[in-house]
């Protein structure tokens, strides 16, 4: 799936270079779209604002978004309504423009992929939205996705770092950052990278902490949302569901066989949370 949207991604550039605004992001490779799934993940759960917190020296006191926000769906079972239908209202609460322009798109192959829906730029399959046999929206919920460790520091070797009383030297690596300078000239600035046996992390000054997100650590995201666009019922759906790739979402569900549902998923719960 993946190599398909990057290849038909790099062809329309390909023939349509007017339109590329940045010619150095192709060719795009199926590597670089999981590493963006992975990163708009994380920073749904909240890493942004931790890394940011960390660097500014702040991470006692981790902001709280001050402008909350997040989507609506409404589920209606036939019923409750006069015409004795189902009725799924999806309100995704996402931007129309930017950098995350929310858009929708109808996927349809001979192989029984038949969805419509929205997804951000760089998505290869519906995120949430319809098929012909049933629909489904996400919410934004906040479970405890991340959390951030203080690493006991030798005081002899600011490179080694203590783990069941061994210390044990941090990997060192230089990471080139292209910095864009007055819209007039891209400048290369070396940034060093420390990473443990497990993940790489955050640092300031003294202070050492390990950044330890879910998803990090995931890139099955993609798979459960296409199994969910290819799903004809709801036993297929919550099959889907249950890989727990996308436990950041709450999930209103609705279908043609008068089934409505309400899912909370859970990271490292053993079961859903199922209305």
């Amino acid at each position: 799936m993946l190599e398909g949207y990057a290849a038909g991604l790099n062809d329309y550039a390909f023939a349509h270079p007017e339109e590329v605004l940045y010619q150095a992001a192709f060719p795009i490779s199926p590597k670089e779209m999981i590493s963006a799934y992975i990163l708009s993940l994380a920073q749904m759960s909240g890493a942004d604002r931790a890394v940011q917190a960390i660097v500014g020296g702040n991470v006692d006191l981790i902001p709280e978004d001050t402008l909350p926000k997040g989507s609506n769906a409404i589920a209606i079972h036939p019923s409750r309504t006069d015409s004795g239908e189902t009725f799924l209202a999806i309100n995704s609460h996402q931007p129309l423009e930017g950098p995350v322009a929310w858009y929708e798109a109808h996927l349809h192959s001979e192989e029984g992929w038949n969805a419509l829906g929205g997804l951000f730029p760089g998505g290869s399959m519906i995120f949430h939205g319809v098929n012909e046999h049933l629909g489904w929206a996400h919410t934004v919920n906040t479970p405890d996705f991340l959390d951030l460790y203080q690493l006991k520091i030798n005081p002899e070797d600011e490179d080694e770092y203590l783990v069941d009383g061994e210390w044990l030297e941090l990997e060192e690596r230089i990471v080139w950052l292209k910095v864009r300078l007055w819209d007039l000239i891209t400048l290369p600035v070396p940034k060093k990278s420390l990473e443990e046996h497990l993940r790489p992390y955050a640092r300031h000054r003294t202070r050492y902490f390990l950044d330890s997100a879910w998803c990090f650590g995931s890139n099955w995201g993609p798979e459960q949302w296409w199994r969910m666009n290819k799903a004809k019922n709801f036993t297929e759906w919550k099959s889907a569901m249950n890989s727990m790739q996308l436990s950041n979402f709450n999930t209103v569900y609705a279908d043609k066989y008068d089934t409505i549902f309400f899912c909370q998923q859970r990271p490292f719960a053993e079961k859903n949370s199922w209305f």
